[in-house]
């Protein structure tokens, strides 16, 4: 590989991972839609409900992605990714203790220390 070749971003580690994760999680998300419609066509043989399945799978991106590039360019990305992990930690922790051991965690070692410590 040349410094000009298109593969030379994947010898960054951190980039390779996310790189490789992207490609299986993109993956199973086709094989899931196509599994869904599969079902769908085995179920009910009707093209509204088939075509239905496809276009709620793809709605998300639709209605998302816009605003979610709008926030990500107004608002610090690190403190965002830290404070929409929240809920998901006080899910898996103890309700009485989860958003104190949180707040804890974010004045002692900056709001996103643990999330890009790499």
């Amino acid at each position: 590989m040349n410094k000009s070749s298109t593969w030379t971003a994947l010898r960054n580690l951190a980039f390779r991972k996310l790189w490789i994760a992207t490609v299986i999680s993109g993956t199973c998300v086709a094989a899931h839609d196509s599994a869904a419609t599969w079902m769908m066509n085995v179920s009910t043989g009707s093209p509204f409900f088939i075509s239905l399945i496809s276009t709620v799978a793809s709605l998300p991106f639709f209605l998302f992605t816009l605003p979610a590039g709008a926030l990500a360019d107004k608002l610090d990305r690190q403190k965002l990714i830290w404070d929409t992990s929240r809920p998901t930690v006080a899910e898996l922790t103890e309700p009485d203790t989860a958003i104190p051991a949180c707040n804890v965690i974010s004045r002692h070692h900056g709001d996103s220390a643990l999330l890009f410590s790499v």
